[in-house]
């Protein structure tokens, strides 16, 4: 279900949400508390671990390359990418303002990436961070590391060089978006999860963070498993996905759909699930259970979602009724005021 590309407040923070008093007797105010403290930053902190981790086992495959160290190296890249995916549904602030997940979740180009690791010029985590997105993201990442089952034709001194240098850029940039989230910032700014908990007008955080869940999840249908499931061949169908040759898009998928739920249930104080009223309480119920229909899809992919069809077009179905009853009855039961512009949502 096609609404228009994204979220104009995603873009930069709103100036509202920065050095406001909060409105105690809003019950929005400990629904944005808790899902701050208790969903949003733990991702982002998982995400800065996992990062960490994929690039001390990337160095330790290259120091000592073997069967053992590429698995363990390809287990970490597996695990540091759906980390990663369990922030997206929560990309704004500062990783809107850093445009972190243009390049950190941007579909690679094995061509460029080729063209890189055959060139002379030396290879660094700042010569990348000036390079084109699709050769310095996870998904470049995975170009390289899972590009043979000989570890020795992986491990050569410009492979070794791009994946430091490319696990060094990722992991920095995480790690900066997670002391966003979690310190003080540049101009003694407090940190972001503050400035979001303590807005004056709960609303407007309310909106953003819907807003973002809705951009999520029309890129997930509209721009990815929907066409997708509409191609013959399935090397198109895994560029459309954004899948690259680990398989690991159902993966993906399945932390992106139980993020957006995160947000909405109670199970660990209070969410945006409380907010909806009396009235729409089966909203919220609607909600969770399209959620849960389409995760159990997401987990029962094995292998790659590309190389199943019906599997593709199973987890579109489910996922395209979450996005309507996300974008529809849940926008209307919270009164949230959305917003458009196709600058958001284009990192893949």
């Amino acid at each position: 279900m096609r609404r228009g590309a994204a979220l104009a407040a995603l873009v930069l923070v709103p100036a509202a949400l920065v050095g406001c008093s909060s409105d105690g007797d809003d019950p929005r105010t400990p629904a944005i508390e808790n899902v701050a403290s208790r969903v949003i930053v733990p991702a982002y902190e998982d995400a800065a671990t996992s990062s960490t981790a994929l690039a001390a086992a990337t160095n330790a495959f290259c120091a000592q390359p073997s069967p053992s160290s590429l698995a363990k190296a390809r287990v970490a890249w597996r695990t540091s990418r759906q980390a990663w995916a369990r922030t997206e549904p929560f990309g704004f602030g500062p990783a809107a303002k850093r445009r972190s997940e243009s390049f950190i979740s941007a579909p690679a180009d094995p061509g460029r990436i080729a063209q890189l690791l055959g060139a002379t010029t030396p290879i660094t985590a700042t010569s990348l961070s000036a390079s084109a997105s699709s050769v310095r993201g996870f998904g470049a990442i995975e170009v390289v590391l899972f590009a043979s089952a000989a570890p020795a034709a992986i491990a050569t001194s410009r492979g070794c060089a791009y994946l430091s240098s490319a696990t060094s850029a990722v992991t920095d940039d995480i790690t900066q978006l997670r002391d966003d989230w979690t310190k003080d910032r540049d101009g003694g700014e407090p940190p972001f999860a503050v400035d979001l908990a303590t807005e004056e007008k709960p609303k407007d955080a309310v909106d953003l963070i819907v807003g973002r869940n809705i951009s999520i999840m029309e890129r997930l249908v509209d721009r990815q498993l929907d066409p997708a499931r509409g191609l013959e061949n399935r090397a198109q169908r895994a560029r459309t996905l954004g899948e690259g040759p680990a398989g690991n898009q159902a993966a993906v998928i399945s932390q992106q759909l139980a993020a957006v739920r995160s947000a909405y249930t109670s199970e660990d104080g209070a969410s945006l699930g409380d907010l909806f009223p009396e009235a729409a309480s089966d909203v919220r119920q609607r909600l969770l259970d399209d959620l849960d229909a389409a995760i159990t899809r997401a987990q029962k992919v094995k292998g790659a979602l590309a190389a199943d069809p019906v599997a593709l077009t199973e987890l579109y179905e489910a996922s395209e009724k979450a996005e309507v009853t996300l974008t529809t009855e849940v926008v209307s039961a919270l009164d949230i005021t959305v917003g458009f512009s196709d600058s958001d949502g284009d990192g893949g």
